[in-house]
Parts: structure tokens; C-alpha cells; sequence
């Protein structure tokens, strides 16, 4: 088994989307061959809100070195 998830806990949702009128607040992942487990719980859940694209940026922390793989690529070629 690579994979066992568990959803628990289901709670109703405020209203239904796409027909799902519930969600599980409690999951969790387990990968016995990767020999790690996951607990999930669920403290608020809104749904169909807009995600600027400002949310999607990755931030390099202070200090860290940065290396563009592209870049340093073209500069191997003969």
C-alpha cells in the first residue's frame, strides 16, 4: 500500500456547491513506505473566492541564493 487517507468529521457546507453539500474537517495521510503521516484539520473553508496572483508567489528567504536553472543552462552550451 503506497497511500491510506482517511476523511472524518464531515460538517455541512454553508451552501452546496457543484452538488457536494458536506466536507470532512478531519484528514489524514498516511505513506507507510515513505514513513510519513499527515493530520489535516480544517479551521475555515470559503469557497469560490478570488486568489489574487500575488498568493501564488514564492518568496526566497533573506539570505537565501537564488539559481536560474534556464539561465545557467544556456550558459553550458558550447
Amino acid at each position: 500500500m503506497l497511500s491510506d487517507v482517511r476523511y472524518a468529521n464531515w460538517q455541512p457546507l454553508p451552501a452546496p456547491v457543484g452538488g457536494i453539500s458536506e466536507y470532512p474537517d478531519s484528514i489524514r495521510i498516511d505513506r507507510p513506505r515513505d514513513e510519513y503521516q499527515l493530520d489535516m484539520t480544517v479551521t475555515k473553508i470559503t469557497l469560490n473566492e478570488s486568489i489574487g496572483a500575488d498568493r501564488f508567489e514564492l518568496k526566497a528567504p533573506t539570505g537565501a541564493e537564488v539559481v536560474h536553472l534556464a539561465d545557467t543552462a544556456e550558459d553550458k552550451r558550447p
